[in-house]
């Protein structure tokens, strides 16, 4: 069986793609092809609209929102006003606000891209060129969107719904399908019949040159591939780009969705709808995001991407114009196209004013571009060098060279200025930056020393009430205990005794509670050293009312004693008192005082509870007391 009699998902050799990254390298002739439709297409899109009114006109205020949906550069009064040979301002009456209208010569020229659309040899050209791509991968449906998204680039009238799908019924009808990322339903365009007589590519017309069939099939066919000056693959992308070459050629009017999605064959078969698609286009080139945006219709978005980055020789992708334009190199000789669709003449015109049809029949080349071109009312430019004299090009040449010198000696003074300037004011600025940040801290300093005064004021006010609460406790348990005594039926001596043994149980407890405190007050002297320079008395810093009291030990140098208001049968004299102490040769303790018992056996002094429960009673140590014994 020969090559060409199998069927392409017969060949079962598979490759992969070398793990080498293909570099991209700039060129210039395929970015200035790029550039020359720099706001063209917003240029003509305005114009559509503006044709499209009933007046033929639009006042500013109409067409000022119409610069996102027709992706103006800047704002529409300053995009008119760019671009006067083409639109011009009026005022219809002073009730009115300006308008916007084209100028006889984009009229003209309009008037002659229309003959274009309407003659029947180019829309007989845009239906097939249109089925061919409804065709593509065996589609038959695609979504309106995708097609006005290429519309520009197809050739297409900017009202083609009504004006040319309208005429052929037999070939498109317009239906409702189902997006299937968001549910929606959508208006799209399909193929009526299948048409296997356009189902011939043009790497296949132009293999099998004129006596081609859609029966016969070639399968030997390689893209042609040509590469920027200066671009060299690597060795072993280069070996694999050859043999990739030799894999059998698979029509893109095929269904081949059967094949593995990493082979080579389906990366092939994926070049060959990219090389097709860019081949109906009438300026063969296109943005990148409208070719992804075909493929993921087709479901072929990331194979899209792939190829356009392993294949550099056939696709060209141009970063010119803020976007991505993705070029077909075969179809450029530098940056001029090898075949020049009638409508591609229409939109590259180096000169406005001269408008004359070619001998062929076809309209002088690139019109519109002058449009665009002019950019100023009443200026005229012939744009072609044979009409500027040489004595006007010699001096805009000195002028510019001039110009460029003057320019480069006035960036030197400027430099020379500077650097003086730094010089001179370095030392001045240094030492005011020296001077503000020692103000800065002698500031920082005085604000911290304020602080710490306020703190240690406020301590000491706060040691003061302690000092003052604690004496009226005292004075208030002195009173209680005097009121407790002299309204009970015990003794002195017998109250006296239990003082006794009250505060030797409060000195037992006072001289822990001071030794523990001196230990930990020691151990944490270094973190009382910060409010150590701002202290009033060094005798009382760091220390409570409290704590000082109890480190002194009062009650080791004083004789308790309670002046207390006895019934007048039980008071003696003071010298009486002196008497007895003398008579006895050994005084009586509290603790030798026996306690009366009733005839229960328990104390008179009980309550209710059976005991009194003990008080802690201190006394300054300032005071010198005179213990007062029971008289018996």
């Amino acid at each position: 069986m020969s090559l060409s009699s199998k069927l392409p998902h017969q060949f079962n050799l598979i490759r992969t793609f070398v793990n080498a990254k293909v570099k991209w390298v700039r060129d210039p002739y395929l970015d200035t092809a790029v550039l020359k439709e720099k706001d063209l297409k917003q240029v003509i899109a305005l114009k559509n609209q503006i044709i499209s009114s009933p007046s033929k006109s639009l006042s500013m205020y109409t067409a000022s929102p119409l610069k996102d949906p027709l992706n103006l550069p800047n704002t529409t009064t300053k995009f008119v006003n760019n671009y006067r040979c083409v639109f011009t301002q009026f005022q219809p009456t002073s009730a009115f606000l300006p308008h916007v209208k084209l100028t006889p010569q984009a009229l003209s020229v309009h008037n002659e891209e229309m003959s274009v659309h309407n003659s029947s040899d180019n829309r007989k050209d845009t239906v097939q060129r249109l089925t061919r791509f409804l065709m593509l991968a065996g589609m038959r449906q695609l979504p309106l969107y995708v097609i006005d998204k290429l519309k520009w680039d197809l050739g297409l009238p900017h009202d083609y719904v009504t004006t040319l799908l309208a005429d052929y019924p037999d070939y498109f009808d317009v239906c409702g399908v189902e997006d299937p990322s968001s549910g929606k339903e959508l208006l799209a365009l399909e193929l009526i019949s299948w048409r296997k007589e356009l189902s011939v590519s043009e790497l296949e017309k132009s293999a099998m040159g004129l006596d081609y069939s859609g029966d016969k099939r070639r399968h030997d066919i390689v893209f042609p591939m040509f590469f920027p000056k200066g671009f060299d693959l690597q060795k072993r992308v280069s070996t694999w780009v050859e043999n990739w070459q030799t894999l059998p050629y698979i029509s893109p009017y095929e269904d081949a969705f059967h094949l593995d999605t990493n082979s080579d064959q389906a990366e092939k078969w994926t070049v060959a709808i990219l090389h097709e698609l860019l081949s109906l286009l009438v300026s063969k080139k296109t943005e990148r995001r409208n070719l992804l945006s075909y493929g993921q219709c087709l479901g072929l978005g990331s194979r899209f991407e792939k190829a356009l980055v392993h294949h550099p020789g056939i696709f060209y992708i141009s970063n010119k114009l803020t976007t991505q334009t993705v070029v077909l190199r075969e179809a450029y000789r530098k940056d001029f196209l090898v075949k020049k669709h009638p409508l591609m003449g229409m939109r590259y015109s180096p000169m406005f004013g001269k408008i004359h049809p070619s001998p062929a029949g076809t309209l002088a080349p690139e019109k519109l571009s002058s449009l665009k071109s002019n950019n100023y009312a009443g200026k005229e430019s012939s744009g072609l060098a044979n009409d500027i004299k040489s004595e006007t090009i010699a001096a805009t040449r000195i002028q510019t060279a001039f110009r460029a010198y003057k320019a480069r000696k006035t960036l030197r003074l400027l430099k020379g200025v500077t650097k003086l300037k730094i010089l001179t004011q370095g030392y001045s600025v240094k030492k005011q930056a020296n001077t503000a940040i020692t103000y800065l801290h002698s500031w920082s300093n005085i604000q911290a020393e304020i602080r710490a005064r306020r703190l240690c004021m406020v301590t000491e006010d706060r040691i003061r009430r302690k000092k003052l609460e604690s004496q009226l406790k005292l004075e208030a348990k002195i009173h209680d205990l005097e009121v407790e005594w002299c309204g009970g039926s015990v003794t002195m001596e017998e109250t006296l005794g239990r003082i006794h043994q009250r505060e030797e149980a409060a000195v037992k407890r006072e001289r822990a509670m001071a030794y523990a405190f001196s230990h930990q007050w020691r151990a944490n002297a270094s973190q009382s050293q910060v409010l150590g320079n701002y202290e009033v008395s060094k005798a009382n810093w760091g220390w409570s009312w409290k704590e000082r009291w109890i480190a002194a030990r009062p009650w080791e140098s004083r004789v308790p004693s309670i002046s207390i208001n006895l019934p007048k049968k039980a008071q003696i004299s003071p010298s009486s008192k002196v008497q007895k102490d003398k008579s006895t040769s050994k005084p009586q303790t509290p603790a030798a005082v026996k306690t009366p018992t009733n005839a229960k056996g328990t104390s008179p002094l009980g309550n209710a509870k059976g005991t009194t429960k003990a008080r802690r009673l201190s006394y300054p140590t300032t005071e010198k007391t005179v213990v007062h014994e029971g008289v018996q």
